[in-house]
């Protein structure tokens, strides 16, 4: 089992080893980059290694779609929220008289969110209240290890309201994150030409080469 460890953390970028380092230090960490960066692998592999530790772990992600494409749960299925819309002790309230939701809170040691830039401000911050109000617990998500991972590039916050806040802009976000890692190697096109092109696109900023091609 360590001769294949050692094979695999061989076989990652050094952007990559560093979020796995991380992990293993206990630290918040926000996995960002483009697609095909390996943002997916790197939660499988972490969810392997913590269900390995017998560490509680839970996956979640903000919408259906990106829950199923990592084998887990939207994150307001999870955490028992609803559409999260209702004020924050209203949502504590539901989630007190529930005791498998109330435990599930009290028992998780890393809570990984995928597709974070989907997220509100405003929900980040309930969420945080409430891990905290539930764990009885000061620190950041009441001291919940996160494993965020998204592109803010590609994805606004599903909200009504167009002027809602990006989750980063919270007042929390930097209390909450230790460590922000850019997968930037991709996996998934080998073509060098087209990757800058890719990038480019991804930042709305298209030099005069990608738009002739």
């Amino acid at each position: 089992n360590y001769i294949l460890l050692v094979k695999f953390m061989a076989s990652l970028s050094a952007s990559q080893s560093k979020v796995i380092d991380l992990f293993n230090k206990n630290k918040n960490i926000f996995i960002t980059g483009p697609g095909g960066v390996g943002k997916s692998f790197i939660i499988n592999y972490i969810k392997d290694l913590a269900e390995k530790n017998e560490k509680k772990i839970h996956i979640t992600a903000t919408t259906g779609s990106a829950a199923s494409l990592i084998s887990g749960k939207t994150i307001h299925s999870w955490a028992g929220i609803g559409t999260g819309e209702q004020p924050v002790d209203v949502i504590l309230k539901s989630i007190k008289k529930k005791f498998a939701l109330k435990n599930r809170w009290k028992s998780t040691k890393i809570l990984v969110i995928d597709e974070i830039s989907m997220m509100s401000g405003d929900l980040f911050t309930k969420l945080n209240i409430i891990a905290r109000s539930l764990r009885n617990n000061s620190k950041p998500f009441g001291g919940i290890q996160l494993i965020l991972s998204g592109d803010f590039y590609q994805l606004p916050p599903i909200c009504k309201d167009s002027t809602t806040d990006f989750c980063f802009e919270s007042d929390i976000w930097d209390s909450c994150i230790d460590e922000m890692i850019i997968l930037e190697q991709n996996m998934r096109q080998k073509n060098p030409q087209f990757q800058k092109m890719l990038n480019e696109i991804r930042k709305g900023e298209l030099s005069k080469n990608t738009k002739k091609i």
